[in-house]
């Protein structure tokens, strides 16, 4: 009888082995190829013209505005290198930050199932592939992604008891992207207390060298090419000046509304249930397994989860990017709670069994609903978006000055397409007529109410009495003949 059984029990685990392994191909298929052919978001492009400011020697904080650190555009620049300025090198682009997305992916299952162990770890694969926020924004050419594969790097050589290395890795972190520093701050004040608490004095030591020496190789890049200062402001002081001075903030909760966009689907479907009743579960989860074992990397992790949730509260414009540093997160303890609802109710067999087949039933249903909305969210290409730009490139030769900026055309004016205008910029740079007259710009291409409106009214004037609006499209102006 114990031979039949354990021969079932085997059988049982290559069958739901397999059945995890084929359903998990699909659904990763469908993720890639909506990452792929889902069109290129505003801060894409950006990040990409940033790329090619760059290699034309425009210094950033001095020549252009942002808020950013040159360590992701340099990441990225060979790329670029390789295939020219052009939409196709930001498709390639693209591929390169899908596959870090599953790099980090991979890393974090590691870090999962050796903090929580492996069936934790299996069950997180799926729940962080299902979440809508994770397949639209993580694979995205932004500095936050790229930021997330560092951090993740950074818990699991913590998670080793490598502190010089996990030091450096802290660092560049935070260098690379400041949205992050909630959950620094949470494992600093939990880092600290285990520290204190067991006096392990000498780790602290060794993980601040780490820390230290790479701020000081970051700083020292900056003081040798003149601008220290200017990139402290931007950096470090800039962004929250700039997300609380956006006119028109995007509230917190509003990416929760139905959205064929974000969740691939219309009406309310599976995945847009699953987004709102994760961070419930995530939730109960943290609490439950710090409450029966709360170990170092857990209580990070918890202390993490709670404070940069509590960050998002005190944030004027809560974009979809600011969710990024959470969304692993919820599927983490998500996961945990899962398996443990899952597995360890003892003496309930019956309870137990209708637990799974619920599970199953809602899991089917999510799984469902989430390769369908990839699928129909990759429907959404960049064609529009690219044929508007190659419209405005024939009328701006290459490395022509351009205003307002036009992605890979040479900008005369600090702030660039893409980048927020706000008033405290206007008040930092010379009027933008200035620049306009100097050059003696013939076409504005690009110019919107929108970008008009934040201008200085003298610039305002300017523009009013030497250029005429295009009739057929009111975002070109020329130059009027005298």
């Amino acid at each position: 009888m114990q031979k039949y059984n354990f021969k079932f029990k085997f059988l049982f685990k290559i069958l739901f082995g397999f059945i995890y392994g084929v359903g998990l191909v699909i659904l990763v298929r469908s993720v890639i190829i909506s990452g792929f052919r889902f069109q290129f978001n505003a801060d894409e492009v950006f990040n990409a013209n940033t790329i090619y400011l760059m290699a034309k020697g425009f210094k950033p904080y001095v020549d252009f505005y942002t808020v950013y650190s040159p360590l992701f555009h340099w990441f990225l620049t060979p790329v670029f290198w390789l295939y020219g300025f052009n939409f196709g090198a930001i498709s390639v682009a693209r591929t390169v930050m899908i596959v870090l997305f599953f790099v980090r992916l991979s890393l974090m299952f590691l870090l999962v199932a050796r903090v929580f162990g492996r069936r934790v770890g299996y069950l997180f694969i799926p729940l962080y592939l299902m979440s809508p926020f994770v397949v639209f924004a993580e694979m995205q050419i932004r500095p936050d992604n790229f930021m997330m594969l560092f951090y993740t790097i950074f818990l699991l050589l913590l998670s080793y008891e490598r502190f010089f290395l996990s030091g450096v890795l802290f660092a560049l972190t935070v260098l690379i992207n400041i949205k992050i520093a909630p959950s620094l701050v949470a494992f600093g004040l939990v880092f600290l207390y285990f520290i204190f608490q067991k006096k392990r004095f000498s780790r602290l030591l060794v993980f601040i060298n780490g820390v230290c020496l790479t701020f000081l190789a970051f700083f020292a890049y900056f003081f040798l090419k003149g601008y220290a200062g200017q990139m402290f402001l931007h950096v470090f002081l800039d962004p929250f000046r700039l997300n609380n001075s956006i006119p028109y903030p995007t509230w917190l909760g509003y990416f929760y509304f139905t959205n064929p966009t974000i969740y691939g689907l219309e009406g309310k479907p599976m995945n847009w249930i699953f987004t709102w009743s994760l961070p419930v579960l995530a939730f109960a989860g943290a609490y439950h397994a710090v409450r029966i074992k709360g170990d170092l990397l857990k209580i990070i992790l918890f202390v993490s989860l709670v404070f940069q949730w509590v960050s998002m509260l005190f944030i004027n414009s809560v974009f979809i990017q600011y969710y990024i540093p959470l969304n692993w997160l919820y599927a983490v303890f998500a996961a945990y709670l899962i398996n443990d609802l899952l597995t360890k109710i003892n003496g309930l067999v019956l309870l137990q069994k209708i637990l799974m087949i619920s599970f199953m039933i809602l899991f089917i249903l999510l799984y469902k609903s989430s390769v369908e909305g990839n699928l129909a969210r990759a429907k959404i290409t960049s064609d529009p978006i690219i044929k508007e730009v190659q419209e405005s490139w024939k009328m701006i030769p290459e490395d022509s000055p351009a205003f307002p900026n036009v992605i890979f055309r040479r900008p005369i004016y600090p702030v660039l397409w893409g980048s927020t205008f706000s008033p405290y910029m206007r008040e930092r740079y010379l009027p933008a007529y200035t620049s306009i007259e100097k050059y003696k710009i013939l076409t504005l291409v690009g110019l919107n109410d929108e970008y008009f409106s934040y201008l200085d009214l003298e610039s305002q004037q300017y523009i009013q009495t030497h250029y005429q609006r295009d009739a057929m499209n009111n975002r070109i102006w020329r130059r009027k003949v005298k």
